[in-house]
């Protein structure tokens, strides 16, 4: 039910379908699913149906990251890595 409602509100213009899938993934983040708390912090990073808030698609990234989705992890590391400054006291090295 949250993939499909996250799918549709990826494709859909419809604001009525959109009200439907964001209160899917809403009451299904009430209920404590991780996939929904991702799927919201993608909404919020990227502005869709709601107004892009990156401070909020942290939050939900860093939940669940928090509770093993990697998917979360990878997205909020990406957030973080485009913020950080490029000099190279900055520089992060991996191996």
């Amino acid at each position: 039910k949250v993939r499909l409602a996250f799918s549709s509100i990826l494709q859909s213009d419809n604001n009525d379908d959109q009200t439907k899938n964001m209160n899917i993934l809403t009451d299904a983040l009430n209920e404590g699913s991780v996939l929904a708390s991702s799927a919201l912090g993608y909404c919020y990073e990227n502005g869709i149906y709601v107004k892009q808030d990156k401070s909020m698609a942290a939050r939900f990234y860093r939940s669940s990251a928090q509770r093993g989705s990697m998917v979360a992890y990878n997205s909020l590391k990406r957030m973080y890595d485009d913020i950080r400054p490029s000099d190279e006291i900055f520089v992060i090295y991996e191996e």
